[in-house]
């Protein structure tokens, strides 16, 4: 039965025959290239149970250290890591019932953990006008001429009510106000047949029509929501844009057109893609939809353990609830993007005009999103609940906040309980202060490329010199976790990958492009993305491949600390196993004989 599996899976490492007695690895035959064996997960066939899987002839990083020190061989049993050592040592520990698998001196990791990602997608595609932002963010985005052309062609032949969805930048912003225009009148003049919902492309702003406005149940008058700001034009009326917890409504009322078996299939799909390139658990922060409906769609999922839910508290006094292993993890809005010119800042933006209009809390120096009395309600919730609070804060401005506040409870230790989410602007005595007091800073590598351009178009110098802390925040004991910053997009989208890719983000970290004196090493990124990501999400299970914890590891197809920066974003997963169990299998990584080619 084991060779019949053998040959049904072959593809990976090398399958030794499960054995009664001990017997020296390296006697093992290496003729065939069989998986990962189904001895541990749930669906574990009985012959397998209480078999113990020895990896051998590897080159295993533990992911305890960011140094690149390597172990032969690790020993697994019920899905859960043993120990790791040599092969004498993993051969003395090991069971006289066992399975060993050869790994032909491939480099072994911990299963990637992207700390922070935004998994629903936002629209369909066949709603979708225009190029994604991906092939010109962090630019101005299409201009009012092309916007015309893309809604207007595609309102000629939508049927009435469907949704017309494009993507836009920072320069709308600044073309409508030069027209003398609001973003509702400009988009009314297109259609009224339809609802138009423009995406500011960070996902913190929307442009809308008035149809758009009246199915997402927003009127003129209505008073602005929690966290959220409606622009509104000399009468009062809503003009067209929203910001930060405005666009919730919006966001839903879109969101509402997509089933649950759409995005249920959205997810597998997301999470099939960042197996295929090593990511084994993303932590989810749901806005797309109500809570309530992502652990719906969270559960049915065909691995629901892929996600974890952070929930956004988007009202005032809104108590979210604990996750599937009864950890709450909640976020919190400091303030907004670049974008918009909302991110927090401590001296004025250089172009008021490139500021969305209508938005009179906005008094050049972004948008504040949270009171003080909010934030430390936060604050009083986490330490009433526990968990975990995750702050957003991009401006200098912002990141002062966060900390002030943590600073008043010096009582507290905040080390485990609070993060910063980017800290893009954040200065030195910032960052001295975060490692006083603990807590870990959470990071993207897409931001290190999309943001310092707007920083330095739209601040001051003195803003941006220091923006962007990588080695900074090390070098001053700072904790620091990686994660992606993606939005899901349609699966059937082929123009646009399913899922975002970890190794970008990796690559940017190691040159950092425009302020390469903050560079860090590969070792010190992939630490972030396994080891610190694990704990910035409380997940002691995950993270590094020490004695106890999950069997959760990964095969890259290049050996990462070996490679050049360039070679980067092209690494995938060979192999994926979580919990023991077999999860992704790249066929073509392996030979014949099962080793590398």
């Amino acid at each position: 039965m084991m060779r019949l599996l053998c040959l049904l899976f072959a593809a990976a490492v090398a399958c030794g025959p499960v054995q009664d007695a001990p017997e020296a690895l390296e006697s093992e035959s290496s003729q065939l290239g069989p998986s990962i064996p189904l001895c541990t997960g749930a669906d574990a066939p009985g012959y397998c149970h209480n078999r113990d899987v020895v990896y051998y002839d590897g080159r295993i990083w533990t992911g305890e250290t960011d140094a690149p020190v390597f172990h032969g061989a690790m020993l697994v049993r019920d899905g859960k890591v043993v120990t790791v050592g040599t092969i004498a040592q993993v051969e003395a520990a090991a069971g006289p019932l066992r399975h060993n698998v050869r790994l032909w001196g491939r480099v072994v990791l911990p299963g990637l953990v992207d700390a922070h990602s935004h998994v629903a997608m936002l629209a369909k595609k066949d709603w979708t006008v225009g190029a994604h932002p991906s092939t010109w963010a962090p630019g101005p985005g299409p201009t009012l001429a092309d916007i015309t052309v893309l809604v207007g062609t595609r309102a000629a032949t939508a049927p009435p009510g469907e949704p017309i969805v494009f993507f836009y930048g920072a320069g709308l912003y600044s073309q409508l106000r030069a027209a003398g225009l609001t973003a509702r009148a400009y988009l009314d003049g297109l259609t009224t047949s339809n609802p138009v919902y423009g995406l500011e492309w960070s996902g913190h702003a929307q442009a809308v029509n008035s149809t758009a406005l009246l199915e997402s149940g927003l009127r003129d008058f209505q008073p602005d929501p929690y966290g959220g700001w409606t622009g509104r034009d000399s009468l009062g009326r809503h003009n067209g844009i929203l910001q930060e917890f405005a666009v919730l409504a919006a966001v839903e009322s879109l969101s509402s057109r997509i089933s649950n078996d759409e995005y249920i299939q959205q997810h597998d799909a997301y999470d099939v893609g960042g197996l295929s390139k090593g990511i084994t658990t993303t932590a989810d922060f749901v806005f797309v939809y109500r809570d309530i409906r992502g652990e719906y769609i969270h559960e049915r999922m065909s691995r629901p353990a892929a996600m974890v839910p952070v929930c956004i508290i988007t009202s005032a006094g809104k108590l979210c609830a604990p996750g599937p292993d009864g950890v709450v993890r909640r976020k919190v809005f400091a303030d907004g993007t670049h974008v918009a010119s909302s991110a927090l800042v401590s001296l004025p933006y250089l172009n008021p005009s490139a500021m969305p209009d209508g938005f009179p809390t906005n008094t050049g120096l972004g948008i504040r999103n949270l009171t003080d009395a909010q934030f430390r309600w936060a604050l009083d919730d986490t330490l009433t609940r526990n968990g975990l609070l995750a702050v957003h804060a991009i401006g200098d401005a912002g990141v002062e906040q966060t900390l002030r506040l943590l600073e008043e409870r010096p009582d507290v230790d905040w080390s485990e309980r609070v993060t910063i989410e980017h800290g893009d602007m954040a200065n030195p005595g910032q960052v001295a202060r975060a490692a006083a007091l603990g807590i870990r800073w959470v990071q993207n590598g897409t931001h290190l490329a999309l943001l310092p351009p707007m920083m330095v178009a739209a601040n001051e110098p003195a803003l941006y010199a220091h923006a962007e802390p990588m080695r900074s925040l090390l070098d001053a004991g700072v904790r620091l976790a990686l994660g992606t910053d993606a939005f899901g997009s349609d699966p059937t989208d082929t123009s646009v990958a399913v899922s975002p890719n970890p190794w970008l983000d990796i690559m940017l970290t190691a040159v950092h492009p425009y302020f390469p004196h903050e560079a860090i090493a590969v070792g010190q990124a992939l630490g972030a993305y396994t080891r610190e990501a694990a704990r910035s999400r409380l997940l002691p299970r995950q993270g590094t491949l020490a004695p106890g914890k999950d069997a959760t590891f990964f095969l890259p197809s290049s050996d990462p600390f070996a490679a050049t920066p360039d070679v980067l974003p092209g690494i995938t997963s060979c192999l994926t196993v979580v919990s023991g169990a077999r999860e992704w299998l790249d066929r073509s990584c392996f030979g014949a004989t099962g080793g590398a080619q």
